[in-house]
């Protein structure tokens, strides 16, 4: 663990800047405000950079690799008066242009002549779609977190928790932060958090990309950060909703213990070419899940648990809290940094993102009332590297890279930490329960009774001392990765790009069941005893152990194990997949013509293993398994994707493009490692296995065609078409084993699955007029294909996916008083106002099977597959829409010359809407499952238990969701109204 001392350390270590070019580029023309000719041999410069030019014959001047951000841009020619634009716009990978009109004057009168830059509404540089979110933006916005600035942008869809790009899947969106791939191949998930006050700008990439970017079919997100500034800033900022104790109710909603302490600081280090930022974070919430939950008391409830010790005690109370959800906490600390060595020719970028969190995470916080027992995950991320800039002459230079990405993740309980062969055991935890020993022996072996022991009105709840989790796991994955870059700008029209880059991976999880695993442990007189034939029955690896023994130690390679000259797969060794890509594109600026043309191969080695036969490969009778000479090496990827994408300004408010492209993305490394010893098992037993089956790319095919118009110098308008096509998507299938086989039938994956998505935007842009400045989105789409994810059953014809969400909309609105402007109260305030709509996403009707909730309190299990019967198509029905309002009200106040406060308040949820986000199937509402109203369902219990188990089944499932949240790990309804105080001192100009 990275302690807070060694920060500075981190910060001169390591760092990076790209995977794929993260700076832009400043291009104009130096002409006479007189008789507007050209003039050549001018001198441009970006103030508090080394970064200039000189113009050519014609006029002109390109400046390279310029960070994203807020620039002035001087012009001097002798003769002339000097100009000065300010607040000019660079974004990545696009270019800034600035026209320059100089004005002849005498030497003895020359001046400075300042003109403020305004970000034009109408992008031509941009071939494709795109949003941009500036640090400015984010600022003053009224929400927070990447996930909720994602679903205001056209195209995104945040569903569960999980993004989704123009009707991708969640794992199909490729993430950046400087340029350095945060996305992990292991589940294809982000796997990195940045502090939202260290980042420069965000773009997300919804129409297609360029070549220089892979591993993503959906989309990009491209996150900057912030380079240290050529003076001194400094910013403290506090934000918190404690502001009444932890779950107590204030103003119609409740404060879940959030607060929030942020530092930065920007400043050149003893040098003006040498500039550092970093940022420092720390995140605590006593409730996560921010749930609309009601608090409940019973009394006197009798413990009928058949198999519970403490059967015929009574319960005095069962008590839960009102609109708080315990056991579900988070602290979180983030360290983020950049150093630039501005040495002209020569530039070299540092990096470092480092976060800590500890979260405990309870799906059941209900059924754990009377358990203080907790499960914590301990996670960990750093991302380190090196960018060197070698500038060759004004319009040629290259780039070296190279960095390290790390993530590791364990469990942890609150009795034992790591030390999971303490997690059972009896003895040891009847130290933490006033010497009870709950467990039936001494590895805490349950009879099949539920969640636990304790029985109340037919619910079954955990004891005081339960396990919170019954197993263990932990993982770690790294990269080192290289890259190397070439871009010149051949003449005035073209800019050629060039690069080349490889990331080798390594990546280890183990997983344990800790009382099946002592429970063998002590049959065999220890663990060194444990016979291999009992770890591949799953109760040791569950499935899904690399790079580990079966102890929990790391190892370097397979082993392998011989008996009776026959060879078995043991333990294996870490994955280690290898990614390789080259690019090559050229960008065409021809006057009213800019073109992105370019081609992108990838070379991927999953290091992975295939059967041979999956029908009937060669057993091992003795270990029932596979032997190791029925699997081979999966073949390596190549392939090659084209990208085009044109822009035709037809004047200078007018824009029309269009863009295609081929994109690939491996599906996730998680569907093909397994342990190949265990699966093999499994498949003897006709079971569900990995198989580590040699999986295809999945692969996308899109268009689109757009226009974006300004009207006058205040409003535009884009409006863009587009339609994509994803084909070899992950999906299950069934194996049939070969009837001389001594195998049965099983699952496995395989690329089969396809959708098509087709959809319109419409973004309406005011730029700030009479105080006001507002945006409004609008997206109509459908998505469409033949499963939803890996797990879905699949369809010979394509259905709305479960994520589909035809109609999307979002209306800004920010309206703020400027410095001096309206009087000593309203000076400097502002509002911000996010308005957001979503039309239901779809699901299927169906009526339960007889028995499907076998336990009481779960009245969501039948939403299990094989327990029900389907009344409609798939995904026929709609649930309804949601109407979400976000508010922020803040205002800057002038302390002394360079220090200033800024005070407000935010408030989630204005209007503490409650948004029904899922349904129960069997009835098409979030407040009812049908359970209660089948007599069938509950006549024993109620038999048995009277009115009590009416009273409780309505508390803990309709009122509350407990058995839909436990089941399927969503919520019913959204975020109830959060409201938030906070404070940010600003030293600086």
């Amino acid at each position: 663990m990275i302690r807070l001392y060694a920060l500075p350390v981190l910060l001169l270590i390591c760092f990076s800047q790209i995977y794929g070019s993260t700076s832009g580029k400043i291009a104009g023309l130096i002409t006479d405000a007189e008789n507007k000719e050209a003039v050549a041999g001018a001198n441009i410069t970006i103030e508090g950079t080394s970064l200039g030019a000189t113009s050519d014959l014609d006029g002109y001047f390109v400046i390279l690799n310029v960070p994203p951000g807020l620039y002035a841009v001087r012009a001097q020619y002798i003769g002339y008066s000097e100009v000065l634009i300010s607040d000019v716009r660079v974004y990545a990978n696009t270019t800034a242009n600035v026209n320059i009109q100089l004005q002849q004057t005498a030497l003895e009168l020359a001046e400075t002549i300042e003109i403020i830059g305004k970000r034009p509404l109408v992008e031509k540089n941009f071939t494709h779609s795109y949003a941009v979110v500036t640090a400015n933006e984010i600022e003053n916005i009224s929400i927070r977190g990447l996930d909720n600035i994602l679903n205001l942008q056209p195209g995104v869809v945040v569903q569960d928790g999980q993004v989704h790009i123009r009707g991708g899947r969640s794992d199909q969106t490729g993430y950046y932060v400087d340029g350095s791939p945060i996305t992990t191949p292991f589940d294809n998930a982000r796997s990195l958090s940045v502090i939202q006050n260290a980042i420069e700008e965000m773009q997300v990439l919804t129409g297609g990309y360029q070549a220089e970017y892979g591993g993503a079919v959906s989309g990009i997100v491209l996150t900057e950060l912030k380079t240290g500034r050529s003076d001194l800033q400094l910013s403290l900022e506090a934000q918190t909703d404690n502001f009444v104790d932890t779950g107590e109710k204030f103003l119609d909603t409740y404060s879940y213990g959030n607060s929030i302490i942020t530092g930065t600081v920007g400043t050149p280090l003893y040098f003006d070419n040498v500039r550092f930022f970093g940022a420092v974070e720390n995140e605590y919430i006593a409730d996560w899940r921010k749930r609309f939950s009601s608090g409940f008391n019973f009394t006197n409830l009798v413990d009928t648990g058949p198999y519970s010790r403490t059967r015929g005690d009574t319960i005095a109370v069962l008590a839960y809290p009102d609109g708080y959800t315990p056991h579900n906490r988070s602290n979180s600390w983030k360290y983020n940094g950049t150093i630039l060595f501005d040495l002209n020719p020569f530039q070299i970028r540092l990096k470092g993102v480092y976060t800590h969190q500890r979260l405990v995470d309870d799906l059941t916080p209900m059924i754990n009332l009377l358990n203080n027992r907790e499960n914590l995950i301990d996670s960990q991320e750093l991302l380190l590297g090196i960018k060197f800039v070698h500038t060759l002459d004004p319009r040629n230079f290259y780039t070296v890279q190279l960095n390290y990405f790390n993530y590791q993740y364990h469990d942890e309980d609150s009795y034992f930490g790591d030390n999971w062969r303490a997690w059972t055991d009896s003895a040891l935890v009847a130290q933490y329960t006033n010497g009870r020993v709950i467990y039936n022996n001494r590895w805490g072996d349950y009879p099949p009774n539920g969640l636990g022991t304790i029985e109340l009105a037919g619910f079954p709840f955990a004891q005081d001392g339960d396990p919170a989790k019954w197993s263990y796991e932990e993982s770690k994955r790294n990269y080192l990765s290289g890259r190397f870059d070439f871009t010149s700008q051949f003449n005035r029209f073209n800019e050629l790009k060039a690069g080349f880059e490889f990331e080798y991976y390594t990546i280890r999880r183990f997983r344990v069941f800790p009382d099946e695993f002592m429970s063998i442990a002590e049959r065999y007189g220890g663990e060194e005893n444990i016979p291999y034939s009992e770890v591949m029955k799953g109760a040791v690896f569950g499935g899904v152990t690399i790079g580990y023994d079966y102890q929990g130690r790391e190892i370097g390679e397979d082993q392998l194990i011989e008996l009776n000259g026959q060879t078995v797969t043991g333990p294996q060794g870490p994955a280690h997949p290898v990614f390789t890509s080259g690019y090559l594109q050229d960008k065409l600026e021809f006057h009213d013509l800019i073109i992105n043309a370019g081609l992108r191969f990838d070379y991927i080695n999953t290091d992975s293993k295939k059967l041979i036969d999956p029908s009937n490969p060669p057993i091992i009778q003795t270990f029932k398994t596979i032997a190791d000479s029925g699997w081979t090496d999966a073949k390596p990827v190549l392939q090659f994707s084209p990208r085009l994408g044109i822009s035709f300004p037809v004047s200078e408010q007018t824009v029309f493009y269009a863009q295609y492209g081929k994109f690939m993305q491996m599906p996730e490394l998680m569907t093909i490692f397994g342990n190949r010893a265990i699966y093999g098992n499994r498949i003897i037993g006709g079971g569900f296995s990995y198989a580590g089956e040699n999986l295809e790319p999945v692969r996308t095919t899109q268009y689109e065609i757009g226009f974006r118009h300004q009207f006058g110098n205040v409003s535009a308008i884009s409006l863009v078409g587009y339609y994509k096509n994803i084909k070899n998507q992950v999906n299950t299938i069934f194996v049939l084993a070969n009837p001389l086989s001594e195998i049965r039938s099983y699952s496995t994956f395989q690329n089969q699955d396809f959708s098509t998505i087709r959809g319109f935007d419409f973004e309406f842009t005011l730029r700030r007029i009479y105080r006001l400045q507002a945006k409004l989105n609008l997206t109509v789409s459908s998505s469409e294909g033949s499963s939803s994810d890996a797990f879905d059953p699949i369809t010979k014809d394509a259905f709305p996916l479960n994520y589909d969400q035809r109609y999307r909309g979002t209306l800004l609105l920010d309206y703020r008083f400027a410095d001096q402007d309206g009087g000593p109260v309203l000076e400097n305030l502002g509002m911000n106002l996010i308005l957001q709509f979503t039309s239901g996403h779809p699901y299927t009707a169906y009526d339960p099977l007889p028995g499907s909730a076998a336990n009481g309190y779960a009245g969501a299990m039948i939403l299990d597959s094989r327990s029900r019967s389907s009344t409609e198509p798939v995904n026929a029905s709609l649930t309804p829409w949601t109407f979400t309002t976000d508010l922020r009200l803040d205002k800057n106040i002038r302390l002394m010359n360079l220090l200033w406060l800024n005070l407000y308040v935010r408030v989630n949820n204005l209007f503490n809407t409650q948004n029904v986000l899922n349904v129960y199937r069997t009835t098409g509402s979030a407040d009812d499952d049908g359970w209660l109203a089948n007599s069938d369902n509950t006549r024993e219990y109620v038999n048995r238990f009277g009115q009590n188990y009416i009273d409780m089944y309505r508390t803990l499932n309709l009122k509350n969701g407990q058995a839909y949240l436990g089941y399927t790990g969503n919520e019913l309804y959204s975020q109830p109204r959060q409201i938030w105080f906070g404070m940010k001192f600003i030293f600086g100009n």
